[in-house]
């Protein structure tokens, strides 16, 4: 009984070996006729002749961060796969039958956008490995999340995040504040069901898993995780207006915050001061400049009263209006 069984397992593992065997011919095939129909180099050649092409460097940090830390969390550390996601994702297909998830890298994902299709086939998935091993080899890791965001699909119309921040927000993507630069990281994931004008309730929904991956890989700190989180998309823009002296600061809480009256000039100039510090903070991090010695500074942003609530001591709410 025993031989018999072992017999089977052996003739089921060598089918499968075969099968395995075939699919990796069969997708290196795919590769190689892929590349005899438009070479490599000259394809991502054409690519940057576009006239929205984003360098590298022109992109904000925080949105290289927040794709990275969404898309593929190791892109910096793997050399085309990720192994651990394969592994998984192959786990997960076998047990539902499919090719259900696919547990592709930023580098894979470039792959498909410029040779093939999002039909899900054993076969293509091989062909998407063999290039995106050829892409880790020809280009740097700057060059390839470079061509990734010039690539994909932001929903509205918009291919490549040189279109998709001029349409959606009006400025380069340089200028990209770090609340548009997470809400633009999350479209291309699914660009229809969070296309940012038909349905900006889900698309502030991938936003906040966006803002939650980033702080979950080291991307950001507790506190602007917070922040982030907050600056809703609705709501309306609060004003922070910076008093021209400490005394009409002092005046103005004295006035309306009745339960500061018992403080002693020297205590509420150490709150105001410890208000002014955080916010400048907020405002250093959402914009990307330097508070400095700035008073008479209006600062608008798209947020909301809690977010205020939550970065600064409940004094704050007394300095702004």
């Amino acid at each position: 009984m025993k031989k018999w069984i072992c017999r089977i397992l052996l003739s089921l593992l060598t089918v499968l070996a075969s099968a395995g065997a075939v699919t990796v011919c069969l997708g290196y095939i795919e590769y190689r006729e892929a590349l005899q129909e438009e070479d490599l180099a000259e394809k991502i050649a054409e690519i940057r002749m576009r006239p929205d092409y984003v360098l590298f460097q022109d992109l904000p940090r925080t949105y290289v961060d927040a794709v990275v830390a969404v898309e593929d969390h190791r892109f910096w550390q793997h050399g085309g796969m990720d192994l651990i996601a394969i592994g998984r994702a192959v786990k997960n297909d076998l047990l539902s039958g499919s090719l259900k998830e696919g547990g592709s890298t930023i580098t894979q994902q470039l792959a498909r956008n410029l040779y093939f299709t999002q039909e899900k086939k054993f076969t293509r998935k091989i062909a998407e490995i063999f290039l995106a091993l050829k892409l880790e080899r020809d280009c740097t890791k700057e060059e390839i999340l470079e061509l990734y965001v010039n690539t994909i699909y932001f929903g509205d119309g918009y291919y490549g995040i040189g279109e998709a921040a001029s349409g959606y927000y009006g400025k380069e993507p340089k200028y990209l504040n770090p609340y548009e630069s997470t809400m633009l990281a999350g479209l291309p994931n699914a660009p229809s069901a969070y296309a940012l004008r038909e349905h900006p309730d889900l698309a502030e929904q991938r936003r906040q898993i966006v803002v939650g991956q980033m702080e979950k890989y080291g991307y950001l700190s507790a506190q602007e995780e917070r922040w982030l989180k907050g600056a809703l998309i609705k709501g309306r823009p609060i004003r922070i207006f910076v008093y021209a002296d400490m005394e009409s600061k002092m005046a103005r809480c004295r006035r309306k915050a009745p339960t500061e009256e018992k403080l002693t000039d020297k205590e509420l100039r150490q709150k105001i001061l410890a208000v002014d510090k955080d916010r400048a903070k907020y405002y250093e991090f959402f914009t990307g400049q330097t508070w400095g010695n700035r008073l008479n500074f209006d600062f608008c942003i798209n947020t909301s009263q809690m977010v205020i609530k939550d970065i600064v001591p409940p004094l704050a709410k007394f300095l702004m209006s």
